[in-house]
């Protein structure tokens, strides 16, 4: 849930009834909606000094986004000081009124902002009205994604993958476009680790995985019970590091070091994505293959907008004839998507454990993505310059056989873009992209206004 501030102010020090039953409405309205918490200034502002008082109050109940209600006149110099207390994208709303100058006072109070260069979204509308909030709640949602950045920590395992230039960032230029710090960690750590896991709690995990998925395709090589206990060890040993090192999201490497001289970490990827695992409900922790450091950022932005998993997929194939896109990845994915259940039963159910192709084996999973509307995402560098590249498409249902035309052990989701495929293969630059549920295009772009990165949607 997003914790919303909301001040308000009026053009004099005398009691302005208007406003106050103005500003008393709208805080009763946000409070009814599942998405925000509200917390509500105790004054409203008439002097430059109380802006910064009652915004700095705010700002110490750890708000998460600031809303600044005009619903008349007001001094701009109120709406600056608000804003730069607060130093954080600010959303400023007119309820529209004929009566009252709130509109006109909304656009002299933004126009102030963007002279001094500070992020500001405008909404204008009704009280009541569902579109409003809707708006106002997508631009809380934007507001919180691009400020709850800050201070998060990746945790990078491994280096470079396979020659890939697009997966490997300049930790100084992460951290000084999204707040991001990169705690670099020797994937050593994970077997380590592992090797020192209790017995008993590989044992009842692996319990659970016989009892709840689909089947387990044991074939006494590549994937054995002996290799599989060893990614379930290898995924509670990543849990603790997580833990002990308060990492947010994470970037693993494994291939080759890890998925051919211990065993792979499709496991540890798949269920660190989940909403749960053995143990129950659980916190998602993003998590990208091959120490991609963009695709775990991308992953980051995407589950603070939505709350939901994250899909990491490679761009395998394009059907000539239907246009159909293969996104798959070598092994991993989260369960989640194999039917959109937070019940990890319903999932499970739809996943089959298959031997890994790569030399140390290991289970990799093999479900296809639930159908429904989605939106893919990637952030990417051109030139040094990152760029958000964005499309909607939707997952669709394919023949089981279809599978057998990749690597038929491995997760694929089945896309159709709703723009042109070979557009996207044209400009897209990296192999890697990411898929969320829903249609999310509008708030990327403006998280990456808010991130002052260029955005490029796709349609």
């Amino acid at each position: 849930m997003i914790r919303i501030g909301l001040v308000a102010s009026s053009p004099g020090a005398l009691p302005d009834r208007y406003v106050e039953n103005s500003f008393q409405e709208l805080a009763d309205w946000l409070t009814n909606t599942s998405d925000l918490e509200v917390i509500r200034s105790k004054n409203i502002i008439h002097t430059v000094q109380m802006a910064a008082r009652e915004t700095t109050e705010l700002l110490c109940q750890g708000i998460d986004c600031l809303l600044f209600f005009i619903p008349d006149w007001t001094f701009p110099n109120l709406v600056v000081e608000a804003a730069s207390t607060a130093r954080m994208p600010i959303i400023l709303f007119s309820p529209l009124d004929p009566a009252h100058a709130g509109l006109i006072a909304m656009l002299a109070g933004a126009g102030a902002l963007d002279q001094l260069g500070i992020k500001n979204a405008r909404i204008w509308g009704t009280i009541g009205d569902h579109p409003t909030l809707t708006r106002i709640v997508d631009h809380a949602k934007a507001v919180y994604t691009a400020n709850k950045l800050k201070a998060r920590v990746l945790g990078l395992f491994g280096g470079r993958p396979m020659g890939l230039y697009t997966a490997t960032s300049d930790p100084s230029q992460v951290h000084s476009l999204f707040g991001v710090d990169v705690e670099h960690l020797d994937q050593l750590e994970i077997v380590n680790r592992a090797e020192k896991v209790a017995r008993d709690k590989i044992d009842r995990a692996y319990r659970w995985l016989r009892e709840s998925v689909s089947k387990i395709n044991f074939d006494q090589d590549k994937l054995t019970e002996e290799k599989l206990r060893k990614q379930i060890a290898s995924y509670i040993a990543t849990k603790e590091i997580v833990r002990e090192r308060g990492l947010d999201f994470l970037a693993i490497k494994c291939h080759p070091e890890l998925s051919g001289g211990y065993c792979t970490q499709c496991l540890t990827q798949a269920f660190m994505n989940d909403p749960y695992d053995w143990d129950g409900e659980k916190q998602i922790v993003p998590t990208a293959c091959e120490a991609d450091i963009d695709a775990a950022l991308t992953m980051e932005i995407l589950y603070l907008l939505t709350g939901k998993p994250v899909a990491f997929f490679d761009l395998r194939h394009l059907s000539q004839s239907d246009k159909i896109v293969t996104f798959m990845n070598c092994g991993s994915q989260s369960t989640w998507f194999a039917s959109k259940s937070d019940d990890a039963s319903e999932n499970l159910k739809l996943v089959n454990l298959c031997p890994q192709i790569f030399d140390a084996g290991g289970a990799s999973l093999q479900f296809q993505c639930s159908p429904g509307d989605i939106t893919l995402a990637r952030l990417s560098r051109i030139q040094g310059r990152y760029i958000m590249q964005i499309a909607l498409a939707e997952f669709v249902s394919r023949p089981a056989e279809e599978m057998k035309n990749t690597v038929l052990g491995w997760p694929q989701g089945f896309v159709r873009l709703k723009s042109d495929p070979e557009e996207l293969l044209r400009n897209l630059s990296s192999n890697h992209m990411h898929a969320v549920y829903g249609d999310w295009a509008n708030q990327l772009v403006e998280v990456s206004d808010y991130l002052s990165i260029e955005s490029k949607v796709f349609a």
